[in-house]
C-alpha cells in the first residue's frame, strides 16, 4: 500500500494537508487541517478510534446516532476504506488522527 501526502506547515502547531493519494489515486486536496474529511467527520473518527460506540459518540457530541453513522460513513467513503476500523487505520497512517 502506497500512501502519499503533501503537508504544509503553518506558523504554530497546525499542519495542513495539501494533497493525499492512496496507491496513486488522489482522494483529497484541501486547506483544512483535517485533510479531505470535515471537522465533524474527524471528530467522529477520533472518538471511534478511542473505542466509543456510535451511541456513545452521539451523546458526547450532542447529535443523533444516525448522524454519527452518516459522518463516519462519509469519512469512510472519502478515505476509500472498507469499514470503520479501516477508515480509522487509514486516517492514522496519513496523520489525520494521532
Amino acid at each position: 500500500m502506497d500512501i502519499t501526502c503533501t503537508f504544509e506547515s503553518n506558523i504554530g502547531s497546525n499542519i495542513t494537508v495539501q494533497d493525499c493519494s492512496l496507491n496513486g489515486t488522489k482522494f483529497g486536496t484541501t486547506s483544512s487541517p483535517y485533510g479531505c474529511i470535515t471537522p465533524r467527520e474527524h471528530e467522529c473518527l477520533l472518538w471511534a478510534g478511542e473505542g466509543k460506540t456510535d451511541w456513545e459518540i452521539s451523546v458526547i457530541l450532542g447529535i443523533s446516532r444516525s448522524t454519527v453513522v452518516k459522518h463516519i460513513g462519509s469519512a469512510r467513503a472519502k478515505l476509500g476504506a472498507a469499514n470503520k476500523a479501516h477508515a480509522i487505520a487509514l486516517a492514522i497512517r496519513i496523520q489525520l488522527l494521532r
